[in-house]
């Protein structure tokens, strides 16, 4: 409720005035100001080229998994776990426009065939927060399909929020599933953070088994990992 009531009084805010920039917390007409933009963390050169970790060797993409590439945006830290922060708990809608504009940048590569679907919540997450963060990213991605009702999460999981790797990975286990046949299509996952790469990876297990002929994913921020042992119990 406290989330919903500083989402609701950012916006009325916006509305009204400026927007005040989550960097530096001065008015003006972007969430983001162009200063602060300028200040994005980036990756190291020496980062995973299929999901962005830093680890050596990468514990997610020591196997192949379903998830055959993940676009980032930026590491979780700074200015880019402030906007997230700012979208998943203080419902700002224009924080999930901007950070949507920059997961577009990662994604010129694409063809526009390939169609985004946001990462479910529980319906009890759904309930408490009243907005699916995922999808408001998505629609902030221009020039691909949005298909928020392809994928569904059959059971609420706990907050994942410190959480080692491998109790993240038994965690999620067959909590996604398609909710119609996808044969032949190329699916975009849209998270707005990869952690250990659990969320994802099951979500693109359940596709590929309705029949997805790839699945990739586009996050706003990666987090990295401090284990270099992969979690068992996959």
């Amino acid at each position: 409720m406290r989330a919903r009531l500083r989402g609701l009084w950012a916006r009325l805010l916006a509305c009204c005035f400026q927007s005040r920039c989550v960097g530096c917390r001065t008015w003006g007409p972007s969430p983001v100001c162009a200063p602060c933009a300028a200040t994005l963390p980036r990756f190291p050169e020496d980062a995973c080229p299929r999901c962005r970790g830093s680890l050596t060797p990468c514990p997610l993409c020591l196997s192949p998994p379903p998830l055959d590439q993940v676009y980032a945006v930026a590491p979780y830290e700074g200015l880019i776990r402030r906007a997230i922060h700012g979208v998943k708990f203080d419902g700002r809608p224009e924080l999930a426009r901007w950070l949507g504009a920059r997961m577009a940048e990662t994604l010129t590569s694409l063809d526009p065939d390939w169609v985004l679907v946001p990462v479910p919540l529980s319906r009890e997450r759904l309930r408490q927060r009243g907005y699916n963060q995922a999808e408001w990213l998505a629609l902030g991605i221009p020039g691909h399909r949005k298909a928020p009702d392809w994928l569904i999460r059959t059971r609420h999981t706990p907050s994942q929020v410190g959480h080692g790797s491998k109790q993240r990975w038994v965690g999620l286990r067959e909590a996604f599933q398609a909710a119609r046949a996808v044969d032949g299509q190329r699916i975009l996952l849209v998270d707005d953070v990869l952690t250990s790469g659990a969320t994802l990876t099951w979500a693109a297990h359940a596709l590929r088994e309705a029949g997805a002929r790839e699945v990739r994913a586009v996050v706003a921020a990666r987090a990295q990992l401090m284990q270099k042992v992969p979690p068992s119990g996959r």
